[in-house]
């Protein structure tokens, strides 16, 4: 088994047991949230909840929100770089 001092090594605290978080763990879907399982006690390690799959539309509107601001920040580049080249 590797050692456990990678950054991307989980612990579980209940068998001890450790492993790298893409492989060596059971992955599940329960209500709305992804949950990383250790696969020699069924522990749940990570309960994390799954972005983009609210049925109420928050989600989506915090996305084109952040896209919209994404679009915004690229414009201001832009101009920036409008006037670095121009005000010499």
């Amino acid at each position: 088994m590797m050692s456990p001092d990678k950054k991307s090594t989980l612990f579980c605290p209940d068998c001890d047991h450790y492993g790298p978080m893409a492989t060596d763990w059971s992955r599940s879907r329960r209500d709305g949230r992804e949950e990383l399982e250790c696969p020699d006690c069924g522990t749940v390690v990570v309960s994390q909840p799954q972005f983009g799959t609210a049925d109420d539309g928050r989600t989506r509107v915090a996305l084109a929100a952040c896209a919209g601001l994404a679009t915004l920040l690229a414009g201001l580049v832009q101009l920036a770089g409008f006037f670095s080249v121009h005000s010499r």
